[in-house]
């Protein structure tokens, strides 16, 4: 190999190490430490490739902000789902309590 195509090898192959990977989305984050990382989901890599990054490796405040926004959303729309719940139990339990004391009063009439 000639001087020429070894340093076209070398100059190919600092590219490819400085490449720059694009983060398509943040799925999930943690906390520990101190520190917080987000698992991030790579443009072009498949879901194996995925991985948690610290906070301060991300310069994409917008998909943090994404990810935090539908997180509340998600968050909102369990907290009303539990409520629901909740209230069709409490109906439920009074729902029983009327027909248990309308059977005892049947019975002492």
């Amino acid at each position: 190999m000639g001087k020429k195509q070894n340093k076209k090898k070398v100059e190919e192959m600092l590219e490819e190490e400085e490449e720059e990977y694009v983060a398509g989305k943040v799925l999930d984050h943690r906390e520990g430490k101190g520190k917080v990382e987000y698992l991030l989901k790579w443009k072009g890599f498949s879901d194996e490739d995925d991985t948690w990054e610290p906070e301060e490796n991300l310069d994409r405040p917008d998909l943090i902000a994404e990810f935090l926004h539908h997180r509340k959303q998600h968050t909102r729309q369990i907290n009303q789902n539990e409520a629901s719940a909740k209230l069709i139990l409490i109906q439920k339990i009074r729902g029983r309590r009327a027909n248990q004391r309308r059977k005892e009063e049947s019975e002492k009439a």
